[in-house]
């Protein structure tokens, strides 16, 4: 072993974030133009996004192509939110996603529960590293109130 430590570091790779989406106000929120060139998993990072409505499932769309739900709940009650992980393979499609909806806005604790269903698998062959823009709405044309959508790329 070397002195420096310099063994430690990663041989490459790594998460960036490449999207801060502030949730606060009209039907929709879009990335600006983002480069998915490079990256093999997406990690979307829903923290409690709301809606003026109740009905809406949260969707997101690239490139302006065809909508795709994020998760089959709804957002819960306009005063409720829902808190959440998408993560996708670029190259097969391959989407794990976890949610929980109808819980208290921007909780800074919210205990593991367990014996809910467990993650949605799915795939979604729309977004890929030729990807340059996701824009989030909810099918129900809700307004979003509350929240933030971070998106990240993983090499």
């Amino acid at each position: 072993l070397r002195g420096d430590n310099a063994w430690a570091a990663p041989a490459g790779g790594g998460m960036t974030l490449l999207s801060t989406l502030t949730t606060t106000s009209g039907t929709s929120q879009s990335t600006s133009t983002i480069s998915l060139t490079g990256y093999k998993n997406l990690f979307i990072d829903i923290y409690s996004v709301g809606s003026s409505g109740t009905a809406g499932k949260l969707q997101l769309t690239p490139n302006g192509g065809s909508a795709s739900i994020m998760w089959d709940v709804s957002a819960g009650s306009s005063s409720q939110a829902m808190y959440g992980l998408y993560i996708q393979n670029l190259a097969s499609g391959v989407v794990t996603s976890t949610c929980r909806s109808g819980l208290a806005r921007s909780a800074s604790a919210i205990a593991v529960t367990t014996g809910l269903p467990g993650p949605n698998t799915g795939v979604n062959q729309g977004l890929t590293t030729s990807t340059t823009e996701i824009t989030f709405s909810f099918d129900g044309s809700e307004i979003f109130d509350v929240g933030q959508i971070l998106v990240y790329g993983l090499s």
